[in-house]
């Protein structure tokens, strides 16, 4: 049995790393799996689309690194732990990250460090102030899991003293097992996500404006947190069949994936993104920018990659779905193997258990 203490947010607010963090410790009770699971929530009380400013996080986030610590000594001084893998986004959440990883290195106790974005690349090539304090914190930890191959390759490069090793992020087979596959609307085109600048609203909407005349049967639904005044900002009230459903439950929003005929995510940024998971293990068509994993994901076949930040990319990605629907569904039944062979939870999680073992030794 491995005692592993794991640091990472976990829900509510909803978010792609609170949603992982979830599936995991929901897999890790199972006693068949092996391993004892303490957790520390780093979860922010609130996020950005709900009003949480730069100085808010500011604060909160200076206040709540020294609470996160505490409960990770709390824990570490009472429980026996093999092994910390701490979850981070980067960003301000370094500074926490290091004041852990220095926690670790006093007691003796090896720290897999999660990088949870897709940045890296950038910031190295611009040597930032981030990546001055990541490159600290990744030098300290016992390991770096990457979620991408080209983040892999830049620590690899940049700090070859550094054990630097890349893990897709794992999907759970069995939520889609009860989730009905039929495309009962197969002309709507689903986003889910953060609906804010950087998740490509601008440019997705921008072009559903031309899409949507040119296309008349054609619906585009966002599904997902957002503020009216960023709406508002969009100029889209009269734009045809579009909808902003705001945030539903995890569970109702894999049906949403599965009965629509294709699923969008033009980020701007990302790491390893779940939604992109699941809508290939639900055979849903999927279009994605090419940042982060997202090119790896859908290599070999398994959907459409375009250039982010570029609303003539969102089109002519669109546009391609649309009058290829014979190759789509090529796409979907190629996505849905790669899932099932190379993302599936206990083949992840299996590879979890070793990088633990082995850094312990």
């Amino acid at each position: 049995m491995q005692n592993i203490l794991l640091v990472s947010p976990y829900p509510p607010p909803y978010g792609g790393i609170a949603n992982w963090t979830k599936m995991i410790t929901e897999y890790m009770k199972d006693p068949a799996v092996g391993v004892n699971l303490s957790l520390v929530n780093t979860a922010p009380k609130r996020r950005a689309t709900e009003g949480r400013g730069m100085l808010e996080r500011i604060v909160e986030g200076g206040t709540s690194m020294f609470t996160h610590r505490a409960a990770v000594a709390k824990i570490l001084k009472s429980e026996k732990i093999d092994c910390i893998h701490l979850v981070t986004s980067g960003s301000l959440a370094v500074v926490r990250d290091l004041l852990i990883l220095q926690l670790g290195k006093q007691k003796n106790i090896p720290v897999a460090y999660h990088l949870r974005f897709g940045r890296i690349p950038e910031l190295c090539k611009n040597q930032s102030w981030e990546w001055k304090l990541l490159s600290k914190a990744m030098q300290m930890a016992s390991c770096v899991i990457s979620l991408d191959k080209a983040t892999a390759d830049t620590i690899k490069t940049a700090l070859p003293q550094v054990n630097s090793l890349q893990l897709p992020n794992p999907f759970n087979m069995a939520k889609v097992r009860g989730v009905s596959r039929e495309k009962t609307q197969p002309d709507t085109v689903v986003f889910v996500g953060w609906v804010v600048p950087t998740k490509g609203i601008g440019e997705l909407v921008g072009a559903w404006k031309k899409l949507s005349i040119a296309y008349p049967d054609k619906k585009l639904k966002i599904i997902g947190p957002y503020k009216d005044e960023y709406i508002e900002s969009l100029q889209c009230k009269d734009v045809k069949n579009l909808t902003f459903a705001g945030e539903m439950p995890h569970d109702e929003v894999l049906k949403e994936v599965a009965k629509s005929g294709l699923f969008i995510l033009p980020s701007y940024t990302e790491g390893f993104p779940n939604a992109v998971v699941e809508a290939m293990a639900l055979g849903t068509a999927v279009a994605g920018s090419d940042v982060g994993a997202i090119g790896e994901m859908l290599s070999d076949d398994c959907g459409i990659v375009f250039e982010a930040k570029s609303e003539q990319a969102v089109y002519d990605a669109l546009q391609f779905a649309f009058e290829n629907e014979e190759k789509m569904t090529a796409f979907t039944q190629n996505a849905k193997q790669k899932t099932q062979e190379q993302y599936a939870l206990e083949k992840v999680v299996a590879k979890y258990k070793k990088i633990w073992s082995e850094i312990r030794q």
